[in-house]
Order: C-alpha cells, then structure tokens, then sequence
C-alpha cells in the first residue's frame, strides 16, 4: 500500500512537501535524522500504519551513482529513503529554479555563482566531509550495550562476578577499539586530502556542486551582489523567497526538479 503518512526533519521539508506532494502523504516533522528510521519502523509494527520517512543525505553518505532519484535509507523495507543531494536547499539552488524565481536572471548566471562559491568554500567542505565520514564510522552510543545479545526476558546462564566481570570489560574494550580506528588523526589528514582533490574537480561543474556541497553554505557563500539582484537582505531571506515560490507553484517546481517527481511516484507505489 502506499505510505499515507511521511516523517522529514525539518520545518523546511515539511512546508515545501507538502505543496509538492498535495497532501498525499501527509507530511510530519519528527526528527532528529537518526531516529527517523526507528520511529517509523515502530509505528508500521505496532501501529499497523504505513509510515515512511525521508531525511537528508548530509555527509553521511556520499552522492549516489544515479542523479535524481532518492535513495533507499531503510535498513529493513523500502519505507525510507533519502535526498540523493545534501539537502532541501541544494533543491532550492537548482539554476532551473532560480530564473523561475527571478526571471531577470540567467541560468548561467546562478551557475557560474555556484562555482565561484564552492572554490570559496572548497576547503571547509573538505573538512566537513572528513569529520562527517568519521562521524559515520564511530560506534555509536547504543552499540555498546547493557545486556549481552538476549531476549530482554532472558538472563545470561552464568550469572557469577567473573563472568559478568569478564563480559564487561570485553564489551568496554572492544567499543574503545572501535573508537579508536574511527579517530585516527593520522587517517583524518588522508580523509581531508582524498576529498580535497575529489571536489577540486568538481567544483567548475554546478550540476556537481549541488550534488557535493552543502545547500546551506552555498547559500551562505552568495556574495552581496547576488543578494542584490535577487532583491533580499540575506541567504535566509533568499531561502524564504525560493520556498515560496516552489510552495506557490508546485508543479512547475517539479518540472524543475526530477527527484520531486520521482519520491512521489515511490511513496504511491507498494511499499513492502
């Protein structure tokens, strides 16, 4: 059936899903990211509702193969998914967009801007890629759990101090482990340098930059005569602008981009 109901993070995601998609699914608010995943297998499972989610993309994952459509985030089902770009601004970005909202504008114009600004910024990507894929492989709080691999109505079969002792001091040394390969300074200057060179050659391709940078410091980067023309105080007033044009014309919006018209198509579609 399909999902009747979808979760996103922001207030963002929230107002511009909802014009896009017309209200089928209804969109709700519920993150943070990380417990998206969990709420919404909760409610299929116990709820019996058909719930599904969609959360950015971040510098959790890097950009798929395949342009344009969302990407399978759910570990059991396909109930959640994720933007193949960073974010829901690098959406707003699009130059197609833009000229819709300013019409006094180019595409060339908004995509010569997005590269002069990921030259700008090329550096602070780099860094932010490098921390967000150390962030990805660090064990997460929950991995170190508090009861061995049982049935929460389950005790384990030896219950004296050296085996409790034993089981906890292995499991205390094995997440250290972890969190030490993850945050190997060493391996952190590597990381930097891999994505460095791996964006510098993208960042004279706008279609690449708004797959690779961040939405949001791409608009921050916008210098004040991009500002200017556009009319607008700041990058959040740009933002504020180019949402309510897509929130006013849904459907040319999804002209503009493909991956609107695609989610919507797999939230319709069957979902196991």
């Amino acid at each position: 059936m399909p999902v009747t109901r979808l979760f996103v993070e922001g207030h963002l995601d929230a107002e511009i899903l909802t014009k896009i998609l017309n209200g089928d699914p209804v969109v709700e608010r519920r993150g943070p990211k990380s417990a998206l995943d969990a709420q919404t297998k909760s409610y299929r499972e116990y709820d019996r509702l058909n719930v599904g989610y969609l959360r950015d993309r971040d510098f959790d994952f890097e950009p798929p193969e395949e342009h344009d459509v969302p990407v399978r985030d759910s570990k059991e089902g396909d109930f959640g998914w994720r933007w193949s770009r960073h974010e829901m601004e690098n959406y707003l970005l699009e130059p197609s967009v833009l000229l819709s909202v300013f019409p006094h504008t180019a595409i060339d114009y908004w995509a010569e801007h997005l590269t002069q600004v990921a030259e700008r910024i090329l550096f602070y990507q780099a860094a932010r890629w490098t921390i967000g894929q150390t962030r990805i492989a660090y064990p997460a709080w929950y991995h170190l759990e508090t009861r061995p691999q049982l049935n929460e109505l389950r005790l384990p079969a030896d219950l004296s101090e050296f085996a409790c002792r034993l089981w906890c001091e292995a499991s205390v040394n094995t997440f250290a482990e972890r969190v030490a390969r993850s945050m190997n300074p060493e391996d952190s200057g590597r990381k930097f340098d891999h994505y460095f060179n791996r964006l510098s050659g993208l960042s004279d391709d706008a279609a690449e930059v708004l797959r690779w940078f961040s939405g949001k410091d791409l608009l921050a980067g916008f210098p004040d005569s991009v500002l200017g023309i556009c009319r607008v105080e700041n990058a959040g007033s740009l933002r504020a602008t180019v949402r309510d044009w897509i929130c006013s014309n849904p459907e040319a919006a999804i002209g503009c981009l493909p991956e609107f018209r695609v989610l919507s198509e797999r939230l319709r579609s069957a979902v196991q």
